[in-house]
């Protein structure tokens, strides 16, 4: 099961997704997310907990890139582990930022 926290850091939030995120848990990170995004365009998602995540995860991610992109902002993933890594890097997402972002820490994500 996936948990949702979040936490202010320099007056940006970021939202940490923390276990499985598999398909049962894409609608409420979905409603959580793109509340974030209602709020303010660029958003930071922490995956330095994330353990797996499943095609539907992707698809959000993707979905919440476009999003973001639409209205100026952007969608930075930050801190994926190596299976999320993996699975991101199959699809060709690792390699440009043209969906979103991925930083090698939330540190760094915060700087962009």
């Amino acid at each position: 099961m996936l948990e949702i926290r979040e936490r202010q850091v320099g007056g940006k939030t970021v939202v940490a997704l923390i276990g499985d995120f598999t398909t049962p848990d894409v609608p409420p990170a979905q409603d959580k997310l793109l509340e974030h995004l209602a709020r303010s365009p660029t958003l930071i998602v922490d995956l330095s907990e994330m353990t797996y995540v499943a095609s539907a995860g992707i698809a959000l991610f993707v979905k919440l890139g476009n999003r973001a992109r639409a209205r100026g902002g952007r969608l930075i993933l930050a801190q994926p582990r190596r299976p999320v890594q993996d699975t991101l890097a199959v699809l060709r997402l690792t390699s440009h930022d043209l969906i979103f972002q991925i930083s090698p820490t939330v540190e760094d994500a915060l700087k962009i």
